[in-house]
């Protein structure tokens, strides 16, 4: 079975890592370190040290079969259950310790955050958030904070995000490679990229994250870390899965199509990468931000203005070619709406990020202004971006 002609999955930490839980505002989370250690080409081990006793610690949903087929629990008396509500570590008796070890786990659903993306150097994109999740004490379930302790192999290199113990899931680099610097960010590439992708990630990337870094005049601790792994190439068709987590974009490449460049396909990549960097700068605040508002077309529609823009702007794209794709995004809304409309859905999913484009030009304020103005407004309050704020800061200013 080939893979889809065009597959596009934008996925962002906020919704997809482990939940926190309510109690996590009336009382303090329980603290853990966690070490993970790459103890040989394809295998793992990770070591929880908690703060207190718990009974089970809750790792949300199941991914695939990942924690099923990869997973062993190796502290005696502990074991991996899994329930309605997901998977999760359990003890016979309260522990305060907990040691798994974990094998490479090639399967993936387009929902979800791929475990293990294994290069073809031997290197590893190791996502975090799938080891994070709530603790159960009784009845009571707290919020876990987690930070991550990395060990690779004798000379390997490691490489964290500079949120990757916010609290927020991330992707780990195990592996040979040194990042190099692009731009305003850090890229590990896969050396069996297609050289044409390699060549827009190194060039696209480094002048979109310039422009994004100028325009919102917002500095990074740490330069954004971006991982490009690729896979499959021997299968038909083109697949690009694209994941922007805080400060982080991770895109896994796939299909035989992806190694011949052509315009159409150079276009779509070069929109996704400026997309994906568009979601890392909206995510540059100390509070707010992407979350939970339930208007998905808020930061998804916000995205592809604000990537059409930047494309236009850094020189990527020529005025033609900035036309040329927000008409096409016009003409996608449309052929949807009417689908809607005559009861027939044609990928709904797509709505958010073409109709919501479209939302976004009617508003008639430049798309990096406007964004200028959310992500300040967004910091002020808290609150998550939304149509609500979006009125409130187009209200506030002329």
């Amino acid at each position: 079975m080939g893979l889809p002609n065009w597959t596009r999955v934008l996925l962002f930490a906020t919704a997809l890592s482990p939940p926190a839980f309510d109690a996590g505002a009336t009382e303090p989370p329980v603290r853990a370190t966690v070490t993970l250690a790459h103890t040989a080409d394809a295998t793992w081990r990770a070591e929880y040290r908690l703060s207190e006793p718990v009974d089970a610690i809750e790792l949300g949903p199941k991914i695939v079969e990942y924690r099923a087929t990869a997973w062993s629990p190796k502290t005696p008396g502990q074991r991996l259950a899994s329930d309605a509500n997901g998977e999760s570590i359990r003890g016979d008796t309260p522990f305060d310790e907990a040691m798994v070890e974990i094998r490479d786990y090639a399967p993936w659903a387009h929902d979800q955050y791929i475990p293990i993306d294994r290069h073809s150097d031997g290197g590893h994109a190791f996502y975090l958030g799938h080891l994070m999740g709530t603790v159960r004490q009784g009845a009571r379930e707290r919020n876990l904070l987690v930070t991550f302790e990395l060990v690779g192999l004798h000379g390997e290199q490691v490489l964290l995000a500079d949120q990757a113990n916010d609290d927020k899931g991330t992707y780990a680099y195990f592996g040979p490679q040194r990042p190099t610097s692009a731009g305003a960010v850090r890229l590990v590439v896969d050396p069996q990229t297609p050289a044409w992708m390699r060549a827009v990630v190194e060039d696209g990337v480094g002048r979109l994250s310039t422009y994004y870094q100028r325009a919102f005049a917002r500095t990074w601790h740490a330069p954004p870390l971006v991982i490009i792994g690729a896979g499959q190439l021997d299968v038909p068709g083109f697949s690009v899965k694209g994941g922007a987590l805080p400060g982080e974009i991770a895109f896994k490449i796939a299909g035989e199509r992806a190694k011949t460049e052509t315009p159409e396909l150079r276009a779509m990549f070069e929109q996704l990468v400026a997309h994906e960097l568009a979601h890392v700068w909206q995510g540059l605040v100390q509070r707010g931000g992407i979350g939970d508002s339930g208007e998905p077309w808020v930061h998804e529609g916000g995205a592809q203005a604000l990537s059409i823009a930047a494309l236009e702007r850094s020189g990527v794209w020529t005025a033609e070619q900035a036309k040329r794709f927000a008409a096409s995004l016009h003409d996608e809304c449309s052929r949807i709406e009417e689908a809607t409309a005559r009861g027939k859905p044609d990928d709904a999913s797509r709505w958010a990020y073409t109709c919501g484009y479209e939302r976004f030009l009617a508003y008639r304020i430049d798309a990096t202004e406007l964004w200028k103005r959310l992500l300040a407004e967004t910091e002020r309050s808290g609150a998550p971006y939304s149509a609500a704020m979006i009125a409130r800061v187009i209200r506030a200013r002329p």
